[in-house]
């Protein structure tokens, strides 16, 4: 299943959604929890993986705010 986990650092978890399609540069994503569909450009989930996120935890290895599995 392809799936994109988005970190919240309150929470020190992440949430799940669902791939549905990709079509160019447009993620159809189901937000499994929610059971909420929203579209994200690759382009931004692409940024997100590289971006730095707070560390309300003082954890010794930071988080990604995104991770991908196509």
């Amino acid at each position: 299943m392809k799936t994109i986990k988005y970190y919240n650092p309150k929470t020190n978890s992440y949430q799940t959604s669902q791939v549905l399609s990709i079509e160019g540069d447009i993620v159809h994503c189901l937000n499994v929890k929610a059971n909420y569909n929203y579209q994200e450009s690759l382009q931004n989930l692409r940024r997100l993986q590289n971006e730095p996120n707070p560390n309300w935890h003082n954890q010794t290895i930071k988080k990604p705010l995104v991770k991908l599995n196509f």
